[in-house]
């Protein structure tokens, strides 16, 4: 795969002893492991308020899929790999629409497996789409455990749940945050927004840890020192 750095739409990061290439389009590949790693799609999350008075527009679960099958096509993993909160409710499959439902089928299909971590959203989802989707809470290859949130005493994690974003000056993006042991993935959803790593509540929950910040913004992707 070719990285051109000018493009700034790819960057190479070695964490653990492992080389993995980081998307501005919010993803991860693990070229080794031909794994794509990807956080938090909450997918049907416009029905979800939709049905509550909020009158957002339905394509939400369209736009997140589409762009899920642009980096699947890009990288062609064999495996994918979702953190957690792939849907935003419990019934979130009672809503969807069947293109989109097709759509994921399609997606499914392209890959050998889709490991389909279980978060806080959709813990107790109903989920029947495709035979090669295996569900779990935690999965560990090598020496780097994925989860969909931090767990305490673990080395080398990589989690989503937090969807970090920073903004300076005019510019606001998602980003990544990376430290010798920790990688928080950026939200991938098309309706799941982001918390500023500069308040003080992003600040709290990572107890004033010290991580790298790599900004996104119209598909490319920057270090911010």
């Amino acid at each position: 795969m070719l990285i051109n750095d000018s493009e700034k739409k790819l960057i190479q990061i070695t964490f653990a002893k492992h080389l993995l290439i980081f998307s501005g389009l919010g993803v991860i590949y693990w070229p080794e492991q031909q794994l794509l790693i990807v956080a938090d799609l909450h997918l049907e999350k416009g029905s979800y308020y939709a049905k509550r008075g909020n009158p957002l527009p339905l394509y939400d679960t369209w736009d997140t899929l589409k762009r899920l099958e642009q980096v699947v096509d890009y990288f062609k993993p064999k495996t994918l790999l979702s953190l957690g909160d792939n849907v935003h409710d419990p019934n979130a499959f009672l809503r969807i629409d069947n293109s989109a439902l097709k759509l994921l089928e399609q997606i499914s299909q392209q890959l050998d497996k889709w490991i389909w971590l279980m978060g806080n959203h959709d813990k107790k989802a109903i989920l029947n789409f495709a035979t090669n989707i295996y569900f779990c809470t935690c999965w560990k290859l090598e020496n780097i455990t994925f989860t969909h949130d931090l767990l305490p005493d673990t080395p080398y994690q990589i989690v989503g749940h937090y969807h970090p974003k920073l903004k300076i000056k005019k510019i606001t993006g998602k980003c990544f945050l990376i430290n010798q042991n920790k990688i928080i993935m950026p939200s991938f959803g098309s309706y799941t927004g982001g918390l500023d790593i500069k308040s003080a509540n992003f600040e709290k929950l990572m107890q004033d840890e010290l991580f790298n910040v790599y900004l996104m913004y119209k598909e490319k992707i920057w270090h911010i020192k």
